[in-house]
């Protein structure tokens, strides 16, 4: 059950910093061009990295996940 609700945590923040921080980085870009970018990457890198520690967490939930599925329900099948 932890790993569920970890892996939806990660994916809500994910989901924010993707459909929310991120789009504000891309709308800078589109309006002052690499110019824009540099001025703001004091701020991008750092939800870069966030962003990619919580890819990591995610894949490590869904991981945790996809054991105790297999442990639970597929192997405990298969044994009868």
């Amino acid at each position: 059950r932890g790993h569920f609700f970890a892996a939806v945590e990660a994916l809500f923040d994910l989901l924010y910093l993707l459909g929310e921080v991120l789009v504000q980085f891309h709308r800078i870009s589109d309006s002052l061009g690499d110019y824009g970018m540099i001025r703001v990457s004091q701020w991008l890198h750092p939800c870069l990295e966030s962003t990619y520690e919580k890819v990591q967490r995610l894949k490590s939930s869904l991981e945790g996940l996809n054991r105790l599925v297999d442990d639970e329900l597929v192997i405990a099948k298969a044994r009868g």
